[in-house]
């Protein structure tokens, strides 16, 4: 593992984008707004790299976001088109892992609470956060390639959410308030490095979390009252698993003791990869 940790900080360092370095003030800043008549509303956002952070706006109709870049080496396409109800932005560094990250953008986004929304969003390094909690999301997909990600629901989702997908490649990753998401089905990958999620927040309903990992430290919390049924696969004794003793072992899986086989079950699907993985209780 020592070796893992040392190549994955090699990598971090290499791209130069994690906010390591002294921040100053950017040349350049740009505000929007665009109000959201609609019932729906699709976020399509793509960067290259940056700091990002995306949270609910105040105003519960209004995209707001706020730019922060140096013209010389950031390029930005920005609209909204209200046909297609669709927002879109789309950042591109010029020499990204070449530079330091002291000129790189950074970007706030605040998306309306009430119409139903559909959020994709690709950020390829950088720190990310995504404070998600009170927003109408029917579905959300986030995908990081390398640095640090933080996805928080701090408040529960409006709707019952159809798809969480959220895919980090390398790097550290906090996943935090999933129950609060409301998923009927949910997708979690995570390639090299450290991952910590948790379904605080889970309420009496039916949902499915298929979580796989390759190479990393992994630390999984799952609240008691949440009625939890869950399936381990682990990579033979590449894998170091340990789990809380609120589980009971039995046919092949792992059952919370407040279990019934009723239907309001939260079925976790972990395939775990080479490191340690640990799945705690409150």
């Amino acid at each position: 593992m020592q070796k893992y940790f040392i190549s994955m900080i090699g990598i971090l360092l290499t791209i130069g984008v994690t906010g390591s370095t002294p921040a100053r003030d950017l040349p350049e800043t740009m505000n929007r707004e665009y109000r959201i008549e609609g019932d729906h509303l699709n976020v399509d956002i793509q960067i290259d790299g940056g700091e990002f952070t995306l949270s609910r706006s105040a105003d519960v109709r209004m995209v707001r976001v706020r730019i922060d870049y140096n013209p010389d080496r950031c390029k930005i396409n920005i609209a909204y088109d209200p046909d297609d109800a669709e927002f879109r932005l789309e950042i591109d560094h010029r020499q990204l892992f070449r530079g330091g990250s002291e000129d790189v953008a950074k970007i706030q986004v605040e998306l309306p609470a009430e119409p139903v929304t559909d959020l994709a969003a690709h950020i390829t390094a950088g720190e990310m956060e995504f404070m998600l909690g009170d927003l109408t999301l029917q579905n959300c997909r986030i995908k990081s390639t390398a640095g640090e990600l933080t996805v928080d629901f701090d408040q529960s989702n409006r709707v019952r959410m159809e798809r969480l997908v959220i895919n980090c490649s390398i790097g550290e990753t906090q996943l935090r308030n999933l129950g609060n998401a409301r998923f009927e089905k949910a997708t979690i990958n995570s390639g090299i490095g450290e991952l910590s999620l948790d379904f605080y927040g889970w309420q009496d309903l039916h949902g499915q979390a298929q979580i796989d990992l390759d190479l990393g430290e992994t630390t999984i919390y799952v609240p008691r009252e949440a009625v939890t049924r869950m399936k381990v696969k682990k990579a033979g004794f590449l894998t170091e698993f340990t789990c809380s003793s609120w589980f009971e072992q039995r046919d092949g899986s792992y059952y919370s003791q407040n279990y019934s086989g009723g239907n309001e079950t939260l079925d976790l699907l972990i395939s775990s990869g080479i490191g340690e993985l640990e799945v705690r209780t409150n």
